[in-house]
């Protein structure tokens, strides 16, 4: 019988939000993904990982259903209405009515406390590889029409958020002249 792989060893790294409040327990999954080479940032209620989302996009978010204020089925059916990373959720609730709510606000994957950091890391990596397989292969590009001075973005996908982040406080990028053949650089690299 085949060993079963090493996946510590696995390149892939993915970015994480933990949402925990538990602060103990959010520390210790953050040092162990982080160590397993994952890009980890943590929050411990909803408002806090809508703050994070703002300035960091996640690959997966891992969710406690317990959870102050907002709980985290809520937050699941949020995420899922707006976000598309994958989303785990690891919680105390254990019962078969808790992991069907779980699942059916959103959950990819459901572990019931405590879960093996070996096993959650495997299924971080598989989720992450299932999500990068269901992004577009081909990219459909931004379109400028001079005739207009209108730019056409390209449908929202996964990333649309960071180009919104990167260019949400600037004023002014450049300038579109109605003439075709002037050059425009939008990230300060320089024209040729």
């Amino acid at each position: 019988m085949n060993e079963p792989r090493d996946i510590s060893y696995d390149k892939t790294r993915l970015r994480l939000i933990i949402v925990e409040d538990d602060e103990a327990l959010r520390t210790v999954i953050a040092k162990v993904l982080s160590h397993l080479g994952h890009d980890v940032r943590t929050a411990c209620d909803g408002a806090a990982l809508d703050a994070a989302l703002a300035n960091y996009p996640a690959d997966v978010v891992l969710l406690d259903l317990n959870l102050p204020g907002e709980d985290g089925v809520d937050i699941a059916q949020r995420l899922r209405r707006t976000n598309n990373c994958g989303i785990i959720m690891i919680t105390a609730r254990g019962m078969a009515k808790d992991r069907v709510s779980g699942f059916y606000s959103g959950a990819d994957l459901y572990f019931v406390k405590p879960v093996d950091p070996m096993e959650l890391h495997a299924a971080i990596l598989n989720l992450g590889r299932r999500l990068a397989q269901s992004l577009p292969t081909t990219t459909i590009p931004w379109h400028f029409n001079p005739s207009s001075s209108t730019l056409r973005t390209p449908p929202q996908h996964q990333h649309q958020a960071d180009l919104q982040r990167m260019y949400r406080d600037e004023t002014a990028l450049c300038r579109f002249e109605r003439n075709s053949s002037q050059q425009c650089d939008i990230f300060g690299v320089g024209t040729p």
